[in-house]
């Protein structure tokens, strides 16, 4: 008779411990997971807070570079990995963009995790796909964590004077691309 209460006592410990375990191992994936948006839609205003101007990145010296460093001229940066189809698919726009307009800085910015994603199949990718714009590499996350990135694509357009001017989650098309585009210059 004293077995049972003991038993169901254990068989709750086993079955809240066991709980506890999926809900952390899972909450912790949720975390590192960069989903794909394959549309372009617009970030609301207070996704994006102040201090992501001052991300930081690697070029492919190794050196570390910050985003504020490019102040004076337009920018657009683009959050890509080459795994990602919607970021393959927006590249070539923004090659023929970038020959065509040399006032606007084009910062390509690589989620570079080490396991998925390396600096060795981001710069394949752009051999590969005769890409010749800058290249730069977060392998800290620095900028999933300022900018709120949770999925791919992601492209922010800023002013000269370091405004942002325009933000956009998926693939943009060229029609608002140019209308992005239009606000920074």
């Amino acid at each position: 008779m004293k077995k049972k209460p003991i038993f169901l006592l254990l068989s709750l410990i086993v079955l809240l411990s066991a709980s506890f375990f999926m809900y952390t191992k899972l909450k912790s994936s949720e975390d590192i997971n960069i989903s794909i948006e394959p549309d372009a839609k617009d970030i609301p205003d207070n996704k994006i807070t102040e201090d992501a101007f001052n991300i930081s990145f690697q070029d492919n010296e190794g050196k570390e570079r910050k985003l504020s460093e490019f102040k004076g001229k337009p920018i657009v940066l683009n959050f890509w990995a080459s795994w990602c189809p919607p970021c393959r698919q927006e590249m070539p726009m923004f090659q023929k963009a970038y020959e065509l307009d040399s006032d606007v800085q084009y910062l390509l910015i690589n989620q570079t995790d080490g396991y998925r994603e390396t600096k060795q199949k981001a710069q394949e990718f752009m051999t590969n796909e005769k890409l010749t714009m800058p290249l730069y590499y977060d392998e800290t996350g620095d900028s999933m964590i300022k900018y709120g990135l949770n999925a791919l694509p992601m492209t922010v357009f800023i002013d000269a004077d370091g405004v942002i001017k325009g933000k956009s989650l998926g693939a943009l098309n060229e029609s608002s691309f140019k209308t992005y585009l239009d606000k920074i210059n």
